[in-house]
Formats: C-alpha cells, sequence, structure tokens
C-alpha cells in the first residue's frame, strides 16, 4: 500500500492545489540554481528554506506518531538510504576491482553514515541532503510536539526557542556537523505555525501583497549578493528575513496561480501542478540527468565519452549552455522516473517504496 502524499491535508485525503504549484515552482527553481543559471545567488537565498516550509505547513500536530513515522520513512528515508545506498555499493565494487583504495575506503566510510542520514553520495545524489534532513528534522519536531503540554501557542514557542538556539549558534559556531540540519528547522518549524493561523492568511492575497513581500526580497537579495554592507549580511536575522521573504512572494505567487480560472491559463497551471507531484523525482535525479549534456560536450570538445565518469555533474554551463542542461535536468527526471514506475520492476520499486 502506497504511503499517503506528503500534500495532503491533515483532516481530508486530498491535495493542496496551491502547495502542489510552490512545489513545482519551487524544484524549477532548485534545478534552475543547479544548472548554474543567471542570477542563481538570489535563488540560493531562499529555496531549501521555502521547501522546509512548505513541508512544515503540511504537518498534522494530531496524527499518531507510528502513522508520522510510517509515511515519513516511506516517502523520505527509503528512497534517500536506498538510492544513494545502491551507488555507492556500485562503487565500492568498481573501486574495489580497480585496485583505487584510497576511493575504496572514502566510500566505505561514507556507506554507514547514509544509512542514519548524516552523508549521501555527492557525486551523483547530491541534492538529496534536503530528503535526508527533512526527514530529520520532521520526526524529531513530532517528538518535541507530542511531548510539549497542550498550551496555547505551543507551536509558537517552540519555533521561538528553535529560533533563539539557531540564532546562538549561527554566531558561535558550535562542534557540529549539522549546522544546516538545525538551521532547516526553524523553517519547518515556521511552516507549522504558518498552518496555524491559515485562515487569517487567506486575506493576504493579490499583487499588492505579493510586491510587499518580493521588492523588499529583490531589495536585500542585491544587498547580500553584492555583499554591500558585510556587517549585515553576516546576521543570522538577516539570512531569515531574506528567506522569509522569498518564501512568502513564492508562497503568494503560487495562491494567485491558483486561484486563476482562464481557461487558457489551464495547462500552465496544471504543469506546475504536475511538476510539484513529481518534484521528488526531479529532486533525485537532475544532477545525474546533467551527465547527459555533459557527455554530448565531451564529444564536441573532441573527448571520449567513456571518460564521461571522471568528470563532474557539470562540464561547461557557460554561454547559453545552462539552458540544456536545466531543460535535460527537468524533463530527463521525469521521464526516468515515468520509466522506473513501468513494467514489472515498477510494481516491485513502489512496493518498497523506491519511487
Amino acid at each position: 500500500m502506497a504511503c499517503p502524499s506528503s500534500t495532503t491535508t491533515p483532516s481530508k485525503n486530498r491535495r493542496i492545489e496551491w502547495i502542489d504549484i510552490a512545489k513545482g515552482i519551487g524544484i524549477l527553481l532548485v534545478v534552475y540554481g543547479h544548472a548554474m543559471a543567471p542570477g542563481r545567488p538570489y535563488v540560493y537565498l531562499f529555496h531549501m528554506p521555502f521547501f522546509m516550509m512548505l513541508s512544515g505547513y503540511v504537518y498534522n500536530p494530531d496524527e499518531g506518531f507510528l502513522s508520522f513515522l510510517k509515511k515519513k520513512i516511506c516517502r523520505l528515508y527509503i528512497p534517500f538510504m536506498g538510492w544513494n545506498a545502491l551507488i555507492t555499493l556500485l562503487r565500492i565494487v568498481i573501486y574495489y576491482y580497480k585496485g583505487n583504495e584510497h576511493r575504496l575506503a572514502q566510500r566505505l566510510e561514507v556507506l554507514p553514515q547514509i544509512f542514519f542520514c548524516m552523508n549521501k553520495d555527492g557525486s551523483y545524489f547530491g541534492a538529496t541532503w534536503f530528503m535526508a534532513t527533512l526527514f530529520l528534522i520532521s520526526i524529531l519536531y513530532k517528538l518535541i510536539d507530542m511531548a510539549l503540554p497542550r498550551i496555547p501557542y505551543r507551536q509558537l514557542i517552540l519555533l521561538a526557542v528553535i529560533g533563539a538556539v539557531c540564532l546562538f549558534e549561527y554566531h558561535h559556531n558550535l562542534p557540529s556537523p549539522h549546522h544546516r540540519n538545525l538551521h532547516m528547522f526553524f523553517f519547518y518549524a515556521s511552516g507549522c505555525c504558518l498552518r496555524l493561523h491559515s485562515e487569517d492568511l487567506k486575506q493576504i492575497k493579490g499583487l499588492k501583497w505579493f510586491l510587499l513581500f518580493f521588492v523588499p526580497f529583490v531589495a536585500l537579495g542585491i544587498v547580500s549578493v553584492q555583499k554591500l554592507l558585510p556587517a549585515v549580511t553576516k546576521t543570522y536575522c538577516f539570512y531569515v528575513l531574506i528567506a522569509l521573504l522569498g518564501s512568502f512572494s513564492t508562497i503568494l505567487l503560487s495562491k494567485g496561480i491558483s486561484g486563476i480560472t482562464a481557461e487558457k491559463a489551464r495547462p500552465f497551471k496544471q504543469s506546475l501542478i504536475f511538476l510539484g507531484i513529481r518534484s521528488m523525482d526531479i529532486l533525485l535525479w537532475h544532477f545525474i540527468a546533467f551527465r547527459a549534456v555533459v557527455a554530448v560536450q565531451l564529444y564536441l570538445e573532441g573527448i571520449s565519452v567513456r571518460k564521461l565518469f571522471h568528470y563532474n555533474n557539470r562540464y561547461d554551463t557557460s554561454g547559453y549552455w545552462w539552458i540544456a542542461y536545466f531543460a535535460v535536468g527537468v524533463a530527463g527526471s521525469l521521464l526516468w522516473g515515468w520509466f522506473l514506475r513501468q513494467g514489472p520492476w515498477g510494481r516491485f520499486l513502489k512496493k518498497i517504496h523506491m519511487v
């Protein structure tokens, strides 16, 4: 039996359209940034906090822990661990037979870390760190939320505590290898609180509200990217503010698209919804899809395509090559995800929650 979708409402087994649209926009931004496209630093300012907020938004405080844990294992842990472990084991075999002891030792060290969501195969599944981080964060948040007494504003209080811890860690650089996990925790908690006030936020819509968030995001983004005020851009509050502004702008944009009823806009809207539903496919496979473009570039450069795996995920994104990386990263991932769901192998992979 397939796990329930992570974009269903806590009370009803149906999808939230604007969240699927938001995920579609978000995953396009992820591939756009990874394709080294123009303006990518602005995407990096908020795209992962944005996905964390969306994940927190669909958090259900009333769901039982075992049911919650099962969903997270199926939707996040198994595909993350399964594909990363599979490619790592394959590389271990290759390095063993090639006698490459140095790389063999590296992969042997990474393998157990993958099982505990502490590492990933950076050469092929680098973007999957998000799945591991979200898995750990969501389980930890659930445990803390269950342990807290049912007092008013408990999730707001939890958000404030997490924010204070993040602020302290950011400026004191505590000896922990999981700084990113901790800071993503804040945005997940932000999404949980946002859901509590979803009825009040229904009044925040339209172009003027979008511009109210988007214009400051662009302005502060320029300050951050160009480092115009180094003393300010190094503060945690500035980092959080700009990520929240970018996230809220995208949420308002997504809600606006969701509210469009014009028939001519329907294909565009449905495309974003489809991308949102298949966002995990793109997250998993776009770096591997990039290698199709690398192969073409090697061929055009007169370099043997057999050396494809001697290069990183991107060979050259200058000029207009980033467009090819972006297009293949999205389309190639979707096609591969579709292929994995077909035939007898598809039934097997779906049964073990690998797709």
